[in-house]
């Protein structure tokens, strides 16, 4: 699949967006005392790097349909 440039535009700002916040929650995890908010928030990252791997897919052209 043949991407526009405002597309792949669109889809790099989607990455920047979910690497910014994989580092945001995963800072906050380090400095949680508490270890079931901290685990929320390491999930929430893990959420975050999992789209930023789809769509990196889409750039590099082995997205998988779901």
């Amino acid at each position: 699949m043949s991407f526009s440039t405002k597309e792949l535009n669109y889809i790099k700002d989607g990455l920047s967006w979910e690497e910014l916040m994989v580092k945001k929650y995963t800072e906050h995890a380090q400095y949680c005392q508490d270890q079931e908010i901290k685990s929320i928030f390491n999930g929430m990252a893990q959420l975050h790097q999992n789209h930023y791997n789809h769509l990196l897919g889409h750039i590099n052209g082995q997205s998988q349909p779901q």
